[in-house]
């Protein structure tokens, strides 16, 4: 048997009574690995919870990132929940501006808008697959004609809960596709993609 190695997670939600600023501070151990490779929520208030190893990788995002300017990111997912959980993980990330769509088709729509406000338009577009009204294969082929036209390149990361055989050869099609990232988003996997 593996020896795991364990962290102890707490909740950093000032309005939570189960937080580090509450009178009722819950702390939750958990393996080390399994904070690194999840996200996991307060069972009070459903704000992540955070570990020393946590806040040092975002300690280390944010120092990274403390001269940049805020970076713009398109969620794009039919799934309210995840829209929920990327919030509470994006509400420690305030140099991060997210606009949340649920299909494709309404991304597409803010892009041509915005076509020639640089300032409008996501530096990243995290994508999920399968929606309804225009799945994320759809939209992929729209945008690659709008992404012929743009100044600014804008990546595209593809979101899913599990990643079809198929998928890897669509991806050699589109070079604006510049990963696959499991769910559930979290704050290692969020460093990765804008470092």
């Amino acid at each position: 048997m593996k020896n795991s190695t364990f962290t102890i997670c707490y909740c950093f939600n000032k309005d939570c009574p189960n937080s580090v600023y509450g009178y009722q501070c819950v702390p939750v151990k958990l393996s080390e690995e399994a904070v690194l490779t999840q996200s996991f929520g307060c069972a009070t208030c459903g704000s992540e919870l955070l570990s020393s190893v946590t806040l040092d990788l975002q300690i280390e995002l944010f120092s990274m990132l403390n001269h940049r300017p805020i970076k713009s990111i398109a969620i794009v997912d039919d799934d309210l929940m995840y829209h929920y959980s990327v919030k509470n993980l994006l509400r420690n990330a305030p140099f991060i501006k997210a606009d949340f769509y649920k299909n494709g088709k309404m991304l597409l729509h803010d892009l041509e808008i915005n076509l020639k406000n640089e300032s409008g338009l996501p530096a990243i577009i995290f994508l999920d697959i399968h929606m309804p009204v225009m799945d994320g294969w759809e939209f992929l082929e729209h945008f690659e004609k709008i992404n012929n036209n743009l100044n600014v390149p804008i990546h595209v990361h593809l979101v899913s809960n599990s990643i079809e055989p198929l998928d890897n050869i669509i991806n050699q099609r589109y070079p604006f596709i510049k990963s696959y990232i499991p769910k559930p988003l979290t704050m290692q996997l969020l460093a990765q993609v804008l470092t």
